[in-house]
């Protein structure tokens, strides 16, 4: 999924989902994707694990509140990823963050992300992209 983003975006380099490669912005970009593959998608990911304990959940939630106070913090400041300007970073990151409605994660405690939630939710094409994924019922 995450090639064939960066496939896209070369060939519609106006939608703006990456900048150019070689630029400072560009590496910037590959951090913060980095920290979702890493941080954010690896530990959710975990929690799909039928063999998981409750010392485990326990232990995974503490690390995931850890990279939510990142987030949090990142969010105070920038309305996405990458500050004013949507990338696939975020497409990303909205994709696994939305695991806590799976896992029943509690997130509350931590509005600039909520609202980051939010604010992505609320966008055209993730509603039809979620639509489609039969995540959300088709508006009328």
């Amino acid at each position: 999924m995450l090639v064939a983003s960066m496939v896209r975006e070369r060939m519609k380099p106006r939608a703006h989902l990456a900048a150019k490669s070689g630029t400072l912005e560009r590496y910037r970009l590959l951090e913060w994707l980095n920290f979702t593959a890493t941080e954010i998608h690896k530990t959710l990911g975990a929690f799909f694990n039928p063999a998981m304990t409750p010392e485990w959940r326990e232990a995974l939630t503490a690390k995931f509140h850890q990279r939510l106070d990142r987030l949090s913090k990142h969010f105070r400041r920038n309305k996405y990823l990458m500050g004013e300007e949507f990338t696939i970073a975020d497409a990303y990151l909205f994709t696994v963050l939305n695991w806590v409605n799976v896992h029943k994660i509690d997130i509350s405690g931590w509005p600039e992300v909520k609202k980051y939630m939010k604010r992505m939710g609320e966008r055209r094409s993730v509603r039809e992209a979620m639509e489609v994924e039969g995540l959300i019922l088709k508006a009328a």
